[in-house]
């Protein structure tokens, strides 16, 4: 009876450093992780500028569009304004930006 042997062809060593430095890369990234998850820092975020009127389920970009649409439900943009100064100072500093242009 004839036994067979195999011969590797080359050394193993390439191959085992290679799996090593895989295994390393993946252990680096894997803490890196796991330190950024558990040390979370609070994005600040900028709140945008109002630079619109939200009434009755509309958005209101200027005091035009806003007098006509209280003109055709019986109001007048001049008491409208007077009951509500901070909006209407915010359209006219939008309509006052528009013409600058």
């Amino acid at each position: 009876m004839s036994a067979l042997t195999i011969r590797r062809r080359g050394s193993s060593l390439p191959l085992l450093l290679g799996v090593a430095v895989i295994a390393a890369v993946m252990t680096v990234l894997v803490i890196s992780i796991a330190h950024t998850l558990k040390h979370v820092k609070p994005v600040k975020a900028k709140k945008p500028p109002v630079s619109a009127v939200v009434w009755g389920d509309r958005v209101f970009f200027g005091p035009n569009s806003l007098a006509h649409w209280l003109k055709v439900r019986g109001i007048g943009y001049s008491v409208w304004a007077e009951r509500h100064p901070p909006a209407n100072h915010l359209l006219q500093k939008k309509a006052q930006a528009q013409q600058k242009k």
